[in-house]
């Protein structure tokens, strides 16, 4: 179920990728376009506005695919220099701070994208496009990026928590074990100092 579930997520990241290169290809047509046009002397209205909605969409949709794809700038001087579990906590520590912000901005791009489609807002440019069209890509890729942040952080929460959870785990198995032996003595709630202690008064 969890491999589905992984790589039905790699294909949405994949298509997002694919999504972003179509509007990058858009801004280049709109832009020859925009040459052409004043080379030939003809006008087409709004196409800076349109440039500029495709390169928002593209570098929106991009967000998840690139990450996915180890493709964002990193700064690895800490992270080169620190070792195993060291190392771990600090990528998580990192990818938690991303996972607050790309949640944040996925949060108020969808909250702008409904006030917009609410109030049926308009571009301010010479297109006055409907704005909630533009802002529907921004959303949908920022949420998906918000997605992706999530999926490749779950694998690293869980190096990180569950060997302390297996070692606690043993710790109190271990205890019960010895305590049983010792004579049946019910092991406090105090935790692991307490465990110790009421074994030893049982033996003594």
């Amino acid at each position: 179920m969890l491999c589905k579930i992984n790589n039905y997520l790699k294909i949405l990241y994949r298509l997002s990728g694919y999504l972003a290169a179509f509007f990058l290809i858009l801004v280049a047509v709109f832009i020859l376009t925009g040459i052409a046009s004043r080379i030939f002397g003809f006008y087409i209205r709004g196409l800076a506005e349109y440039s500029g909605y495709c390169m928002a969409a593209s570098s929106f949709l991009a967000l998840s695919y690139t990450f996915g794809e180890n493709g964002h700038i990193r700064i690895t001087l800490f992270l080169e220099r620190a070792k195993n579990n060291f190392r771990r906590i600090l990528e998580l520590w990192c990818l938690s701070v991303t996972t607050f912000l790309s949640g944040f901005l996925a949060y108020y791009f969808i909250k702008m994208l409904i006030i917009s489609f609410k109030f049926q807002e308009r571009s301010e440019g010479a297109d006055e496009i409907l704005i909630w069209i533009p802002q529907l890509s921004v959303a949908i890729g920022s949420s998906i990026f918000f997605i992706c942040i999530i999926h490749n952080t779950s694998p690293l929460l869980l190096l990180v928590i569950c060997p302390v959870y297996v070692f606690r785990l043993g710790q109190l198995f271990f205890v019960k074990n010895l305590c049983w032996f010792s004579g049946g003595f019910d092991v406090p709630f105090l935790g692991t100092l307490g465990h110790f202690y009421g074994l030893v008064k049982t033996i003594t």
